[in-house]
């Protein structure tokens, strides 16, 4: 019956509290204080700033596939201009015509050699003209790298300072937490 009684009169006594050494448990709230003033230093330390304008992904894109496209085309005008300068070559050095296979004494080719010449000038005229749109793109592609490159910073910078800040209230918590814990035992 005695120890019924002492047994039901321990069972109101939080076992938590007794195994609770205030020293220690201070010791974890200053700890827990300095991390949250590092933490908080961290999310202070980083600059979140916001994009001089919204990124287009699509935009890009577009812009990446058209020079794309300008640099095939491109490559065809340099192929044909290639081959019309062969064929003026072989037409003027040449004693077998390129196209029909025939011997080319006594025959006159200035008109076809000047209507290539005429040809491969207009490529060459092509082709200036597409380097100049291709230029054009390639600086409106690069301001779109650069505007990549700041809304990414910005991305980033925003995820760090969120996390710091989380970080913040987490310590902030455990604190008031063991704050708890040490005045349930000073009052129990």
């Amino acid at each position: 019956r005695k120890e019924l009684i002492l047994s039901l009169r321990s069972n109101d006594i939080d076992q938590e509290l007794i195994r609770t050494n205030p020293t220690t448990v201070q010791k974890e709230i200053d700890d827990l204080k300095i991390q949250k003033q590092l933490s908080q230093k961290n999310a202070n330390d980083i600059n979140v700033v916001e994009p001089s304008n919204f990124y287009n992904e699509e935009q890009h894109k577009e812009l990446k596939d058209q020079m794309s496209n300008l640099q095939g085309i491109d490559a065809a005008y340099k192929y044909s201009k290639s081959d019309k300068e062969k064929l003026i070559k072989q037409l003027t050095e040449g004693t077998i015509c390129p196209t029909c296979k025939r011997a080319l004494e006594d025959v006159d080719h200035t008109g076809e050699i000047e209507s290539l010449k005429a040809e491969v000038t207009d490529i060459i005229n092509k082709t200036v003209e597409n380097q100049t749109q291709y230029d054009l793109l390639k600086e409106q592609s690069n301001s779109f790298e650069q505007l990549k490159s700041e809304f990414d910073n910005y991305e980033r910078n925003k995820l760090r300072k969120e996390r710091h800040l989380l970080e913040v209230e987490q310590k902030e918590h455990e604190i008031n937490l063991r704050n708890t814990k040490l005045q349930n035992y000073e009052n129990g």
